[in-house]
């Protein structure tokens, strides 16, 4: 015989309570017969570990969204070994320890990312394949995935436009292409689904149109044959190229931050907003100054911290939604010449 040691957790603290032997370490309980078997040298009892793993779920979760990315990536870890087969607990382990980074080791992190999307998208597909029924929980999982990608890609290429390093313009192609490869992936692997195609493939790709150092077109080729892709499912996309070849500079950093796109309803609201009421008073142009001023410094610190930008989100949103009940549509604009676009 053995010594009676927790299945869960290998604890060897399992205390006979109330007729049940309970383990003081993670709270599992094992009835008798399941408590001789486990001491039994050749016996062995499958324990349900459905809790388990729910718990485990929710505290990668949690620490996620409240920027505890040590933490999540532990629970994400532990993921793995309880449920190797899941895209989330592979993509999320790898894809949080890779953007712990700085800009001199960047293109690094970058290299990471494509590798780790491409086998998380890959096994998405799969499952999506083998079960047809579940698209719209995969199709959310693709989403989760392009968002997490081009959320590091502005919050990484904010932290470089700031640096003062020599190779910033190669730091700032890696960044691109990283988004470009990704977007490819998503067109590749999940052609027929439109929704993927407009607010993952081609959200990736503008994020890549984005981050193109102004001052360098070596690229400026790719640059242009990516605006193409982008119109293919976006045929109202704004070309960002001005007249010297550079793209233009988003004003609305915390807006194009939280929603992903300069381009996009909310933000359309917002803009004219800030044109057609804040600019035409002191106080108003005063405010614009001070938020371009001090929002790129926000976004940089706190742009990619999940729970912080959640809770912008809300609060637009419910501005947004204020601003709409007010008149202020959602339809596509262009921004007034006088203003920063």
């Amino acid at each position: 015989m053995k010594p009676l040691v927790c299945e869960m957790c290998n604890s060897n603290d399992v205390v006979k309570q109330d007729g049940l032997y309970v383990c003081q370490h993670c709270g599992t309980k094992y009835s008798v017969e399941d408590a001789r078997a486990l001491m039994q040298d050749a016996a062995t009892v499958k324990i349900d570990n459905k809790d388990k793993i729910r718990k485990l779920y929710e505290a990668a979760r949690k620490a996620n969204a409240a920027g505890d990315t040590a933490g999540a990536v532990i629970y994400y870890r532990q993921l793995q070994a309880e449920v190797p087969d899941d895209w989330e607990p592979a993509f999320y382990a790898g894809f949080l320890t890779a953007i712990d980074t700085n800009v001199a080791n960047a293109k690094g992190a970058f290299s990471k990312v494509e590798q780790i999307t491409a086998t998380a998208l890959r096994q998405i597909k799969a499952e999506w394949d083998a079960k047809p029924d579940a698209g719209s929980e995969y199709q959310a999982a693709v989403l989760d995935i392009c968002s997490n990608v081009y959320a590091f890609s502005r919050s990484a290429h904010q932290a470089t436009t700031e640096s003062s390093l020599l190779e910033n313009n190669l730091v700032e192609f890696a960044n691109a292409d990283m988004c470009y490869y990704v977007g490819d992936l998503v067109e590749e692997l999940f052609p027929d689904d439109i929704k993927l195609q407009t607010d993952g493939a081609a959200r990736c790709w503008s994020t890549g149109v984005l981050v193109v150092p102004k001052s360098v077109y070596e690229k400026k080729a790719t640059y242009m044959d990516y605006e193409a892709k982008i119109k293919k499912y976006v045929p109202d996309y704004v070309d960002f190229m001005t007249a010297n070849g550079g793209p233009k500079q988003a004003g609305c950093y915390i807006a194009t931050c939280v929603y992903g796109s300069y381009d996009c309803p909310q933000v359309w609201t917002l803009r004219r907003y800030r044109d057609h009421h804040l600019a035409k008073s002191i106080t108003g142009r005063l405010f614009i100054r001070f938020y371009y001023a001090t929002s790129p410094t926000a976004v940089r610190l706190f742009g990619n911290i999940p729970w912080i930008r959640s809770l912008w989100k809300g609060k637009l949103d419910r501005w947004v939604a204020r601003l709409q009940s007010q008149g202020y549509a959602d339809t596509k604009y262009n921004d007034c010449n006088d203003m920063k676009a």
